[in-house]
């Protein structure tokens, strides 16, 4: 008997188009550059951040901090990248193979965050180091409010831009009662395939043999018992669980 999570891998886009100019020491010209989040429910598991035109005459002079509605921060890329950066398109995934180069000329791509710490400071308003190096900071949090993206020159001779501004890709997990429909969880069903494969949605042929003993619609609590035709020893077996349909009953 626990709560059911239902977490969908489909992430909410929001972004922020401005552009901005990053001078040859010092604070971009706008600082921060924010993106509100609102509407969206449950809480984080995932965030990516992606920005769009960065050039720089000398890329290892950026320091690129995204901070949070909650006061949670990632130094995203810090002292990277060496020669020019000439119109990158940069994605910044927990999940990417490897983090930006330090000793050569960048390219546009899917990169880590900084995975090693480092000692520079930003200036306000943005927050005082330490900072973090994992966008899985985010998790578990409510992603509604304000983020900030911080762009910093920290040493003189190069300047740099952001000609097409940035985005945020948040995935969120909610609670199973947000979705059922019928108090008694009755509209929950349980698939040995996905709808695409089933031939629809509904109660198609490929649906369980399910009984729901226990649904408790304040809290998503669920205890429910499903025949599956066959186990396997040596490879996951993965079943289908819908809910939200009203027409099932």
């Amino acid at each position: 008997d626990f709560p059911v999570l239902v977490r969908t891998d489909v992430p909410e886009i929001f972004s922020n188009s401005s552009c901005l100019t990053i001078p040859d020491s010092g604070q971009a010209s706008i600082y921060p550059s924010n993106i509100t989040v609102s509407g969206v429910t449950g809480t984080v598991t995932k965030v990516t951040v992606t920005v769009y035109g960065l050039n720089h005459t000398w890329a290892d002079d950026i320091e690129m901090l995204l901070v949070g509605p909650g006061g949670q921060n990632v130094m995203l890329m810090s002292d990277q990248g060496e020669d020019d950066a000439i119109n990158l398109n940069l994605t910044f995934d927990d999940d990417a193979p490897s983090d930006l180069p330090d000793a050569t000329t960048a390219s546009s791509g899917t990169y880590k965050p900084i995975v090693t710490a480092q000692s520079d400071t930003m200036d306000p308003p943005a927050p005082a180091g330490p900072y973090g190096t994992l966008l899985s900071a985010f998790n578990g949090v409510d992603p509604n409010g304000t983020w900030s993206l911080y762009i910093f020159d920290d040493a003189a001779n190069d300047t740099g831009s952001l000609t097409g501004g940035w985005e945020l890709a948040i995935t969120t997990e909610t609670a199973l009662k947000d979705h059922v429909t019928h108090a008694s969880g009755y509209d929950i069903i349980f698939k040995a395939e996905d709808d695409a494969t089933c031939g629809g949605a509904g109660l198609a042929p490929c649906t369980l043999d399910h009984e729901i003993e226990r649904y408790d619609g304040s809290t998503g609590n669920l205890v429910a018992w499903v025949r599956i035709p066959s186990l396997s020893d040596s490879a996951d077996t993965t079943i289908y669980m819908y809910y939200g349909n009203p027409a099932i009953s």
